[in-house]
């Protein structure tokens, strides 16, 4: 997880692919080869790996830099169940292996590059999400579904209440980063959607989660420029609410969208675009996310310590001029800043959050915990106090000793607070069902 990247991003260790000659190559033996540097990187056995990569990369790939990558995405990975697969591809030049491993909490894809030597000229991991586990209690019963393109579906799961009958349902709409259905996050797997989709169930009201579009296919699309608010969030949220609209058994003139984080800075757009009920908004704000981004930035460089003066400085003015470059993100454009495109900023930059609110005349529920330290209980819950200020459809609670995941506040006040178990408060559930089963 990057502490600078948004509201909850995960980690995706890059290292740039060098090039090579025309070659041929021996599927089988890169395949098994991969298989092997992926059981080492396990093992701890960082040497072994280095001495298979490509003396034209050996800076940005020997035996330390692999140990600090891989113990910076471990811990949160959780225990390592298996390797499970090997899928092979080439371009004349170079051959790609792409490595999957189960782990507790999440599986991982590496993804190899070889040049015509057969040495590793690139390494890429990433994040996957697990296989959807549906569960069923006296309380619901969950069952597997699919969301959205149908070249390219997104796994998803929909809870039904037992006992409920023809009941209101909310789509659930997950914060920013190649995030899973349940969001799972920390060392523990924590899944703050899973217990939020849980909870309302046992309140009676159904709920659709499902994971994200660059979750799900982290190689996808092949043009980078093409990753824009609408592939990202807004066309997978049209198609979960059209999905559970045309869902036997739910009341499809009561389904909400329920946003956490760049979710609930989203919830009015979705809300507005696919006509729902009403729009819970968790941790969501109405000011843009490079303005969030700057607050975490400056928060975290003001923080540091053996820091002179003149570096912090410097680096404070290099954290405003990001900020500026993404405000004044270009269309089309194909440069990178703060972890995303040109043209991604460019489209959330479109997205006029604050006018689509104050238009909006349906109900609208704003939750905040107060230990937030990603999205500001002050600036940006505050925010949409103000904006809303003397609505009648709207209703606002902030929880006392809540983080950003409406879980207790851990002692740091830092991301390393996710790492202990822990889930999201029933009295949020709670809250939420009451707003929705008392006509708002």
């Amino acid at each position: 997880m990057k502490k600078s990247g948004g509201f909850i991003i995960l980690l995706v260790l890059v290292f740039f692919l060098a090039g090579c000659a025309s070659a041929e190559f021996d599927e089988a033996a890169l395949s098994g080869e991969s298989k092997a540097y992926t059981q080492s990187l396990i093992d701890g056995d960082y040497d072994s790996v280095a001495a298979g990569v490509s003396a034209s990369v050996s800076d940005r790939l020997n035996a330390d830099i692999l140990r600090q990558g891989w113990e910076n995405i471990a811990p949160v990975l959780g225990g390592f169940e298996q390797i499970e697969d090997a899928t092979f591809t080439e371009d004349g030049n170079s051959a790609v292996v792409g490595v999957t491993c189960a782990f507790a909490n999440r599986n991982l894809l590496l993804t190899y590059t070889f040049n015509g030597k057969g040495e590793i000229a690139g390494l890429w991991m990433t994040y996957l999400p697990k296989p959807a586990q549906p569960q069923e209690t006296d309380a619901y019963k969950e069952k597997v579904v699919s969301v959205g393109n149908e070249d390219a579906p997104l796994e998803g799961i929909l809870t039904m209440p037992k006992g409920a009958e023809n009941p209101p349902a909310v789509l659930i709409v997950a914060g920013s980063g190649q995030q899973d259905m349940d969001e799972t996050v920390g060392a523990a797997g924590n899944k703050p959607l899973a217990d939020l989709a849980h909870g309302l169930a046992e309140h009676g009201i159904a709920s659709l989660r499902y994971n994200k579009r660059t979750a799900q296919y982290p190689n996808l699309p092949q043009d980078p420029k093409d990753i824009t608010i609408q592939y990202e969030v807004l066309d997978d949220a049209a198609a979960g609410a059209e999905l559970l609209k045309n869902t036997e058994g739910i009341d499809a003139r009561h389904v909400y969208v329920l946003g956490h984080s760049l979710g609930g800075m989203l919830a009015p757009k979705i809300a507005q675009d696919n006509g729902l009920a009403g729009l819970i908004s968790l941790a969501g704000s109405p000011r843009s996310l490079e303005d969030i981004m700057l607050d975490q930035n400056r928060a975290a460089i003001e923080a540091a310590e053996g820091v002179s003066d003149q570096d912090r400085q410097a680096a404070l003015a290099q954290a405003g001029a990001l900020a500026e470059a993404a405000k004044n993100a270009k269309e089309g454009g194909t440069g990178v800043i703060l972890n995303a495109t040109e043209n991604y900023w460019y489209t959330l930059n479109q997205v006029d959050t604050p006018g689509i609110v104050q238009s909006l005349d349906i109900p609208m529920l704003f939750l905040q915990g107060d230990a937030d330290f990603q999205v500001s209980p002050e600036a940006d819950f505050g925010a949409w106090k103000e904006l809303l200020s003397g609505r009648q459809n709207a209703a606002f609670k902030l929880y006392p000793g809540l983080n950003h995941l409406f879980m207790p506040a851990g002692e740091t006040g830092t991301i390393s607070d996710y790492d202990a178990p822990a889930s999201v408060d029933p009295q949020v559930t709670e809250d939420i069902s009451s707003w929705i089963f008392s006509g708002n």
